[in-house]
């Protein structure tokens, strides 16, 4: 998928999520100096994790958020491309999930109404 958007032009930019997805999309996002949307609904979430979390009495929303070394793929795609990213989609057989807008304000916000800081893996944090 990743060469498919670099090739296409249909992406305007793309990461990978291995830091975690908060952790990432802030990066992603300080590049463009934009914020975004996040739609804690259409995050998804294995069926598998979800039966953890119930085992254990915890939320996934953590692991959703900041878990890190999970290789898929962020990406923008400016909505005049959306038709053209979803022909990508069907033609390459990989579904994908909308789970967000760019802002023009900075920051990530959940659609919750809450603001969300990333707590992933930062190579450069101190310890």
């Amino acid at each position: 998928m990743g060469l498919a958007l670099n090739r296409s032009g249909v992406a305007t930019s793309c990461c990978d999520i291995s830091d975690g997805l908060l952790t990432d999309l802030t990066s992603l996002l300080h590049d463009k100096c934009r914020g975004a949307l996040l739609d804690m609904k259409r995050l998804p979430v294995s069926p598998l994790a979800k039966r953890v979390a119930t085992e254990l009495a915890c939320s996934t929303r953590p692991w959703v958020l900041d878990g890190g070394e999970d290789f898929e793929l962020l990406f923008t795609v400016p909505p005049h491309r959306e038709e053209a990213m979803g022909d990508l989609s069907e033609a390459l057989a990989v579904p994908l999930t909308r789970i967000g807008t760019m802002a023009e304000t900075p920051g990530i916000v959940n659609t919750e109404g809450g603001l969300l800081e990333p707590a992933g893996w930062d190579p450069f944090r101190g310890s």
